[in-house]
């Protein structure tokens, strides 16, 4: 026992001993981020007197307090000036949840505080019936330095939902389609007066791929515009939510929802019906509840494939002749949602929730996600390797062509607001000098921001694809003569001449050929030349022409600053030469290596098409679009659409 005793008081000074020179190296390395931070929050201050820092009081145990110095900002920045204090070993890296002093509060805990915590992460995914204290008490259970090193990279993970805007408002708009942002307590309040009013309501819940499909489906938007009440389910609700500046309460889905929803028909006896998913499905679900659940009343299930009108008329019998309070329909949006409304005066349930895939986690047949998923609010990916063929177009396409659409979304919004606000506001320059001046050291901040990560990414990418690069080098002078790389001078930002450097995908002569070839040029617009089967491509270009390849040396114009990874592709001089006044509006920004007319079809593309698609990323751009549209470009090359 003695020995036992003396092996855990080693690991524990090992664990303190390592957490501690993993906290000053970390901290030393972002103090210097924080010095460069301190020339911007000068000059803020200097010009726009607003102090640079603020202070604010945190709980550091049970009996004390400790004022804590962060910057004067509204994002997760104004944390970084915390590491100066997890230098001085005041509060941790890793630790318990850091929370801000509240007078009524009482903070029962006894660990020191971490600028990263198990509840950071759950608070920022918005998970379902997570509190300070269980979090706190999961992570002294399980404190170790491996466990703390996946705490810091989950954290990291959830700077995506990331917000310190607190202003919730009860109902929130998405595309047009209003979302009741509610709490757990909410929803079981609504449950029972429900039933106990004998007041029909019918729940509806909305992830990233619902409302995406409510810009094929009118019908479904409707009903969604016209739903009792509708719920917020998803990480990429909750990204939007935090876009837009509507903060989500909670991540409300069926599947964490449910046991809730058990417990309350338990105390209150409520009857349940579940309608929906395959044969059998369903009566495994039930068994599955009634076993976790003694003496709940499950007083029927039907699956979820009724052919016709007779075989829905003839459920929806059963259903009320069982008297049945809260009816669980499982047949996958928007069919569930289209039935429900077109029974909802025939079905006598007071409460009817349409639940997507529950049953079939429910019942097991589908395995749910692990917590660290979760948390992360990546259960979609879990979700998409179980049915790849099924899943893949819906989440590695939808889910950031959803995002997409909501940052327009915010902009067409803000537009709106603008004039609004001009029209409200006219006699009023000085304000709008303000503003001006503001936008014009947004625009800077973000070109800079921009450059950085062109820098970056572009050198990463350089040394991780050097093998790659090498091979590709080695095989081109193999099989053809001629040099490797293709070296062209190309149409940079305002109209200044660079030189862009491809791997030659052609014959030595290409050029001289092309003017033989130009009465076979397929471009419809004549500006372009393209060929499907041009007789000037080796067969190895062929290759790395189809799979982009032959772009790669261009991520050395990006590291020069010719280029940006994100841009309207550079134009060859003899295609300058034939543009119009409006074509020329594509010069105005840095040519990058992917843009957007390069994610929707590339060659297939019209060239007056392509020039509106760039003109409206030059109208749109921003650091967001730009991530955007580079996680959009990896499935247009590995599917090859339109390349050629």
């Amino acid at each position: 026992m003695q020995t036992k005793s003396l092996n855990y008081t080693e690991q524990d000074r090992f664990y303190f001993l390592s957490k501690r020179v993993l906290e000053i190296v970390i901290s030393l390395i972002m103090i210097l981020v924080v010095a460069f931070l301190l020339i911007f929050f000068i000059f803020r201050k200097v010009v726009y007197k607003k102090n640079i820092f603020i202070k604010k009081t945190y709980f550091l145990n049970e009996d004390k307090t400790i004022e804590l110095n962060l910057f004067n900002c509204d994002s997760f920045i104004k944390n970084i000036a915390l590491f100066y204090h997890v230098l001085l070993s005041e509060i941790s890296f890793i630790g318990v949840a850091l929370v801000e002093y509240k007078s009524n509060i009482k903070y029962k805990v006894n660990h020191k505080p971490g600028i990263f915590s198990l509840w950071f992460i759950r608070k920022n995914s918005k998970m379902l019936d997570t509190t300070i204290s269980s979090c706190n008490k999961e992570y002294i259970e399980n404190r170790c330095l491996v466990n703390d090193i996946k705490i810091f990279l989950k954290s990291l993970i959830s700077l995506l939902y990331f917000t310190t805007n607190k202003k919730y408002i009860k109902k929130v708009k998405i595309f047009d389609v209003y979302f009741d942002n509610l709490k757990i307590q909410d929803i079981l309040e609504l449950i029972q007066t429900s039933i106990s009013t004998n007041t029909k309501r019918r729940f509806y819940f909305i992830n990233a791929d619902c409302l995406n499909k409510t810009f094929e489906n009118k019908q479904y938007k409707e009903i969604l515009k016209n739903a009792d009440t509708v719920l917020a389910d998803g990480s990429g609700v909750n990204m939007a939510c935090n876009i837009l500046q509507t903060p989500l309460m909670q991540n409300l889905n069926g599947t964490d929802l449910l046991p809730f929803i058990c417990n309350l028909s338990l105390e209150k006896e409520y009857k349940i019906f579940l309608l929906g998913a395959k044969e059998g499905v369903a009566q495994k679900m039930k068994e599955q509840l009634e076993s976790k659940y003694k003496n709940i009343k499950i007083v029927g299930t039907n699956n979820g494939f009724l052919n016709d009108k007779e075989s829905e008329i003839k459920v929806i019998n059963k259903i009320n002749s069982l008297k049945t309070d809260i009816l669980f329909v499982a047949m996958g949006a928007p069919y569930q949602e289209i039935f429900i409304e077109k029974y909802k005066n025939k079905i006598d349930a007071k409460v009817t929730l349409g639940v997507g895939g529950l049953f079939d986690f429910y019942s097991t047949n589908i395995k749910r996600a692990p917590i660290y998923l979760r948390e992360l609010g990546f259960e979609w990916i879990y979700r998409m390797l179980q049915e790849p063929k099924r899943m893949w177009k819906r989440y590695i396409l939808g889910n950031p062509l959803f995002l997409y659409r909501v940052y327009r979304y915010k902009k067409h919004e803000e537009k709106n607001s603008l004039i609004n606000v001009y029209l409200n506001n006219y006699e009023t320059p000085k304000k709008y000098k303000i503003e001006k001046l503001l936008w014009h050291l947004k625009f800077v901040l973000r070109t800079l921001i921009k450059r950085v990560i062109d820098i970056v990414a572009s050198f990463i990418l350089l040394i991780l694809l050097a093998p790659l690069l090498l091979i590709v080098m080695l095989i081109i002078k193999l099989t053809s003569k001629g040099n490797i790389f293709f070296i062209q001078k190309r149409v940079g930002i305002n109209g200044t001449l660079f030189n862009m450097y491809k791997f030659r995908s052609m014959v030595v002569d290409a050029e001289e050929l092309k003017e033989k070839l130009m009465q076979q040029n397929q471009s419809s617009d004549g500006v372009l030349f393209k060929m499907k089967d041009d007789p000037r491509i080796t067969k190895v270009g062929k290759f790395i022409r189809k799979t982009s390849i032959d772009e790669l040396p261009q991520l050395l114009n990006v590291l020069k600053g010719e280029m940006s990874l994100v841009g309207p592709r550079p134009p060859v001089i003899d295609e300058v030469k034939q543009y119009n006044m409006d074509d020329k509006k594509r010069l105005d920004v840095k040519p990058g290596i992917t843009c957007i007319w390069q994610v929707s079809g590339r060659s297939k593309i019209p060239f007056k098409e392509q020039v509106k698609m760039d003109k409206e990323y030059i109208k749109n751009q921003s650091i967001y679009k730009d991530i955007v549209l580079l996680l959009k470009t990896i499935p247009a090359v590995l599917f090859q659409k339109g390349s050629y």
